[in-house]
């Protein structure tokens, strides 16, 4: 067991002992303590730029979105909607815990076609928001290529929760990719 997994799980019994399973406001906190925690673990690095553009091949980042940054994207876009920083907002909506923008999730997929393809030009993305995305969960953006012709790359791309593997954002993007000459 990863020594994050192991604090978690002491986490969640710290909350359920200290709440004793009733109090919202001790297991709102708990919450986020235990979202804290789990997005502490650095998620692993992008793999080097890999020129292989074949449909089917796949390219996936996981990521963690802690609170605080939310509460920075919400600072630097100006989105304002307080369920994505305040437990009261959130639950005044019927929500358990405040949810991620999901244009947040959204920017993993320029992250990785960028990453993987330095010098890539985006040129558009659709975007399908399945459901809400806690705050403090894993998601994996996978973006894998369906038609490579040309310099133009068409992606579909998905994110789910790293955990359920139920999508949480859909769609397809297309971008302007310079191929290696093979030699």
């Amino acid at each position: 067991m990863r020594a994050s997994s192991a604090v978690s799980l002491q986490l969640v019994g710290l909350i359920n002992t200290l709440t004793n399973g009733s109090s919202a406001s001790g297991r709102q906190i708990g919450l986020r303590l235990l979202a804290a925690a789990s997005c502490d673990a650095a998620s692993p690095p992008l793999l080097p730029p890999n020129p292989q553009l074949t449909p089917g091949t796949a390219f996936t980042l996981t990521k963690c979105f802690a609170a605080d940054e939310v509460e920075s994207w919400a600072a630097l876009t100006g989105d304002s909607n307080p369920i994505h920083v305040d437990d009261a907002a959130a639950a005044a909506v019927g929500l358990a815990v405040p949810v991620l923008p999901g244009m947040l999730l959204a920017a993993l997929f320029p992250a990785i076609i960028g990453s993987h393809f330095p010098g890539a030009v985006y040129l558009s993305q659709t975007l399908k928001f399945k459901q809400y995305a806690p705050v403090g969960h894993s998601y994996a953006a996978t973006v894998t290529v369906e038609k490579a012709s040309g310099s133009r790359v068409r992606f579909d791309t998905v994110c789910r929760d790293a955990t359920t593997g139920a999508a949480v954002v859909e769609g397809t993007a297309l971008a302007l990719i310079k191929q290696q000459q093979q030699s």
